[in-house]
């Protein structure tokens, strides 16, 4: 009888829940590196300095710093999971609404 029980699987539902004081950041770029166990993605936002002068102050930028906003570590299973979802709903995102904007350009052509 033990090992009837032991057979057994329990299912237990997982309930998604988002604080409300979650921070959302924009992600300007990204970066993924990976290890033989996992996957680690940075992503980036980048924030150009307001220049109000004239072309002379951009000519005077080392660089823009890109700051990390998130970084998020996923196993390899779980990231090709990730790639499945993301390409769906991007093939998804444009027959919706890339349509719209091609035949927008055909418009004002």
């Amino acid at each position: 009888m033990a090992n009837k029980e032991k057979e057994e699987l329990i299912t237990i539902p997982l309930e998604f829940y988002i604080p409300d004081d979650l921070p959302t950041h924009y992600s300007t770029n990204m970066v993924v590196q990976h290890g033989q166990h996992e996957f680690t993605i940075y992503f980036f936002e980048a924030r150009p300095p307001l220049i109000i002068d004239s072309a002379e102050s951009m000519k005077k930028l080392e660089s823009i710093q890109a700051k990390c906003v998130a970084k998020i570590v996923v196993s390899p299973d779980r990231m090709k999971e990730f790639i499945d979802v993301w390409n769906d709903n991007f093939e998804k995102y444009k027959s919706k609404y890339q349509k719209k904007d091609n035949n927008k350009k055909n418009v004002n052509r």
